[in-house]
């Protein structure tokens, strides 16, 4: 920051509210004060944008009451220009989000005629004025935030210590708060009453933990609800709509997948890229080469994109109306089920009347006709799959809708891992799992996947057949292991560290499959995986939407919980309201 103030003439710091942007600047006026003749801080926090000139004129000296009677009255901005013209100075205007119309020109302004001015900012975006440096602050890295908590945790308990098990829960709580200054330091305020675990257990409605702030600190600054509030309030209503369905995607995404995955009918794809574009600038720390919306950013998105979900699915037309029903079939296996999942109306299936096919059934308003079922794999769509009759039956001309949820049991999901689990104990930091199914130099995994895909064409063939009228939807598998490679050798999880990147992989060529299959043969493929990213299998209760290989009851081993299912029937019924299918 030091060096970039040396070298530049308008620097902005941005960032997400609560990150600490404020902190910095105050830091850095400290550090660079000695080298400018004076340095002026501006808060515009409580401003509008018509007082904006009368704000900077006052914390200057330069009031409409600092004019002697006998001088002739001027303009706030050349009473300003005429005051740091002649000045190495320093003026730091500190919240201008909300003001970018009215500061933008203005300090385009100063800076044209003062020549020995610098123009220090702090705004949730940029300003967007010719020679604008950006200095991106990001959240905290994981190390740096629990630092933070602990340090805030004893002044709020002087009796309270972090050894060696403490910190690791400091740190994983500190991690799903995303490493937000402001966040994790509204939840140190609770160690006075909670142990830090118990903090992170109830961060499932962090709203409501994380809302006591200080009583000194701004409004917006007082509840982590109020700094997201404060953010969404300055998006326009496309951005707003754009966030909203950004906040499907909680495990980040990058600019390709936002640029298609978002369905805006009055903008055209420059224009959701443009607004994607602005919304992830304030997120993003410029690491080379990154393209994608963090996690991080993500989840702050989600939770402003929530805060108003109950108005955006009230306002959201009905697809149907109670005259002309649609009649929506579910086809496939376990992940369309719902096993373990209460509460189980088909035993003999697995089958949860909280699967996605009913909780979309139950969000559109449609006739379910629900016919998945645990173990089927292609063959089960056209014959039968013990006493169950062919799934294929269910279907008729009058079908409007289908989702297919298939190929998982054809490539031996549940078989593979357990071989894998088995394989763990022999080398459990290494990948004996990939070498056992590459041993003969080819990927019997990859192989197999490239047989299903003659058999997911004749699936469609066959649907389209019975229900030559239908919106066809294929869903894909949601994430199971960490996105990034990364692993979660334990008990729960007995996969060996090495392993799990080839597994992801697998799993990845396996959608990216039903992805092409579904583009050639007329029908839509629809990403649970993206959507899901960052809740697979190893992360905590309450955090993960995939149940790991040694579930605890009644939840299925390596399948979607009660979230995941809500999570895949929000992604497809999105889909569907994005135009895929109207009566």
């Amino acid at each position: 920051m030091r060096a970039a103030l040396g070298r530049e003439r308008l620097v902005t710091v941005v960032g997400p509210g609560g990150v600490g942007k404020t902190r910095l600047a105050l830091e850095a006026c400290v550090l660079t004060q000695p080298a400018y003749d004076g340095v002026w801080w501006v808060d515009l926090a409580a401003a509008d944008g018509a007082g904006v000139l009368a704000a900077i004129a006052g914390a200057l000296g330069l009031s409409d009451a600092s004019v002697r009677p006998d001088q002739p009255p001027h303009d706030y901005v050349h009473r300003l220009t005429s005051f740091l013209a002649g000045r190495r100075a320093m003026l730091v205007l500190d919240n201008c989000e909300h003001l970018l119309d009215a500061v933008a020109p203005l300090v385009a302004v100063l800076l044209g005629r003062c020549p020995a001015l610098t123009v220090l900012a702090t705004s949730r975006a940029p300003l967007a004025v010719a020679g604008e440096t950006l200095y991106p602050l990001a959240p905290m890295a994981d190390g740096e935030a629990a630092d933070l908590f602990s340090t805030r945790a004893l002044m709020n308990d002087p009796s309270f210590t972090a050894d060696e098990t403490a910190m690791h829960d400091i740190r994983s709580l500190c991690r799903r708060l995303d490493g937000l200054p402001l966040a994790v330091e509204l939840a140190a305020a609770h160690v006075r009453l909670l142990p830090v675990r118990e903090i992170e257990l109830r961060l499932d409605n962090r709203f409501a933990l994380l809302a006591k702030g200080k009583r000194t600190a701004p409004a917006r600054h007082r509840t982590l609800r109020a700094v997201l509030d404060w953010s969404y309030a300055l998006l326009d209503a496309t951005e707003q709509r754009v966030l909203t369905e950004l906040a499907l995607y909680v495990g980040g995404c990058s600019v390709e997948f936002a640029e298609t995955a978002i369905c805006l009918p009055e903008a055209d794809r420059h224009e959701i890229l443009q607004v994607w574009m602005d919304l992830n600038s304030e997120q993003t720390k410029g690491t080379p080469g990154r393209r994608g919306l963090s996690r991080g950013a993500t989840v702050a998105c989600c939770a402003m994109a929530l805060s108003v979900a109950g108005a955006t699915a009230a306002s959201a037309a009905p697809i149907s109306t109670a005259r002309t029903p649609v009649n929506y079939v579910a086809l496939g296996d376990s992940y369309a089920s719902g096993p373990g999942i209460p509460t189980q109306v088909d035993a003999t299936c697995a089958r949860s009347d909280q699967n996605y096919p009913s909780l979309l059934a139950a969000a559109r308003n449609w006739r379910l006709t629900d016919v998945s079922c645990s173990g089927a794999t292609t063959t089960a769509l056209a014959g039968a799959q013990g006493s169950q009759a062919p799934q294929l039956d269910a279907l008729g001309a009058d079908t409007d809708v289908v989702t297919l949820t298939i190929g998982g049991n054809d490539l031996g999901f549940s078989g593979n891992l357990a071989t894998c689990a088995g394989l763990t104990s022999k080398e459990p930091t290494g990948n004996p799992c990939q070498t056992f199914f590459t041993s003969d130099g080819t990927d019997r995994l990859a192989q197999r996947v490239d047989d299903i895909a003659p058999r997911i064409t004749a699936a469609l063939d066959a649907v389209r057949q019975r229900a030559p009228y239908a919106e066809v939807l294929v869903v894909g598998y949601p994430d199971l292991f960490p996105d990034d490679g990364g692993g979660c050798t334990s008990s729960a999880v007995p996969l060996a560290a090495g392993d799990f990147a080839y597994l992801r992989d697998t799993e990845q060529k396996l959608n990216a499959m039903l992805a092409d299959r579904a583009a050639a043969n007329g029908a839509r493929y629809v990403d649970t995986y993206t959507p899901t990213v960052g809740h697979d299998m190893c992360e905590p209760a309450g955090e993960r939407w995939i149940e790991p290989l040694v579930a605890p009851a009644p939840t299925a081993p390596a399948h979607p919980n009660a979230q995941g299912q809500q999570a895949m029937a929000v992604t497809v019924e999105w889909a569907v309201r994005c135009g895929t299918y109207r009566r």
